[in-house]
């Protein structure tokens, strides 16, 4: 194993602990993915998601472009508000609070010739007003998926269902 491999893997590894560490809980689960809908800010928004027991986790990291940083200084309103993309986001989606969670559909044979398939997760919630907390995962079948899914239905959500949201 190269050199810079080894020290990937030990910073990777120190900042699943911190994270581990702030929320108090393992973590199950991680990968990349988009947030699309469901919270204030639009999406769509790239980052982090990751898995608990008892919830789902979006990170979003601030990406500022040089551009966006002259025009703001530039206004002389540093206090005005940012777009979504600009700043950090965390959001924290509680199982207990959902009634179910849809998975995206098996891809076709078609989508899967021609390449990527959109895996668009939908988490519905409970309640009347509830929004859906609708993301997607970069990889249709990987570690987060999979524990996700476990998590969701240990923590007493009722069986998942396979479609679109």
């Amino acid at each position: 194993m190269a050199r810079g491999a080894k020290h990937n893997d030990a910073e990777r590894h120190a900042f699943w602990n911190r994270v581990e560490e702030r929320l108090g809980t393992a973590v199950l689960g991680h990968g990349l993915g988009r947030y699309l809908s469901g919270e204030a800010d639009p999406g769509p928004l790239y980052g982090l998601l990751y898995c608990t027991a008892d919830a789902l986790y979006f990170h979003h990291f601030a990406q500022a472009s040089w551009f966006s940083a002259f025009t703001a200084n530039s206004a002389g309103n540093d206090d005005a508000p940012r777009p979504a993309r600009e700043r950090e986001i965390e959001y924290r989606i509680e199982f207990a609070l959902c009634e179910q969670l849809q998975q995206p559909a098996p891809a076709t044979r078609l989508q899967r010739w021609f390449g990527r398939h959109d895996a668009v997760y939908c988490l519905i919630r409970t309640g009347l007003g509830a929004t859906a907390f609708v993301f997607s995962v970069d990889h249709r079948r990987n570690e987060f998926a999979d524990a996700l899914v476990t998590a969701f239905d240990r923590a007493g959500g009722p069986a998942t269902d396979t479609g679109r949201p």
